[in-house]
């Protein structure tokens, strides 16, 4: 078959998950990576919905964090649906610390990945000051099994979150979407890096500002 924008459309309604479509038809998921449409053809895949989440697949997703923190970032839905199953004393993950504060923005490079249309790949992310962002490195490293390397790791206060949003805004979207941590990698140019470093350093000025 030749697999054109319809077609893999077509193709990609089979399945309910992008893992699903990568692993039952996987030329016609590659083609829709290499035409930049994989995320057109997969919007009807409501990953984290009410509807998906079984007492299965949020055990399952749960068991690849360490931090409630983390889980409840990326799936809050899937949290929240525990409740409603009676399962979440089940979900037996670790506290960032009394009192923590997601204060803390880290760039990660990932150094095993093929670059994107001049682009290198990097993971954008929030932590908090108590914890090690060398931890969350070797989390990411361990539960993919990539090679990553620490670009910048800056506490800015409790803005951090709303600084994650706007550098996710910068690049690509990374390819490597149903890895651990996948909706935060993002392909950036050497502009967009820097860019995203000065946005760092204006909020960290700010915050100190603030502070005083």
């Amino acid at each position: 078959m030749k697999w054109t924008k319809e077609t893999i459309a077509l193709e990609a309604k089979k399945y309910l998950t992008r893992t699903d479509f990568s692993k039952g038809s996987n030329v016609a998921y590659k083609k829709a990576l290499e035409l930049d449409i994989l995320d057109n053809v997969c919007r009807h895949i409501r990953l984290g919905s009410h509807q998906e989440w079984t007492k299965e697949s949020i055990l399952l997703y749960a068991s690849h964090y360490e931090y409630l923190s983390d889980f409840r970032r990326d799936y809050p839905t899937a949290l929240a649906k525990s409740v409603q199953l009676g399962i979440r004393d089940q979900i037996k993950l670790k506290q960032a610390g009394k009192g923590a504060v997601l204060d803390t923005i880290y760039i990660f490079k990932q150094l095993d990945s093929k670059p994107y249309k001049g682009c290198e790949l990097f993971k954008i992310g929030v932590s908090s000051s108590k914890r090690r962002v060398e931890g969350r490195k070797e989390e990411l490293e361990k539960k993919n099994k990539i090679k990553l390397e620490i670009i910048t790791s800056c506490i800015v206060g409790k803005n951090a979150p709303k600084l994650e949003v706007i550098l996710l805004q910068l690049g690509v979207k990374g390819k490597e979407y149903n890895i651990y941590g996948g909706s935060e990698f993002r392909y950036l140019s050497l502009n967009e890096l820097d860019k995203a470093l000065e946005i760092i350093t204006l909020f960290k000025k700010i915050g100190d500002i603030l502070s005083k």
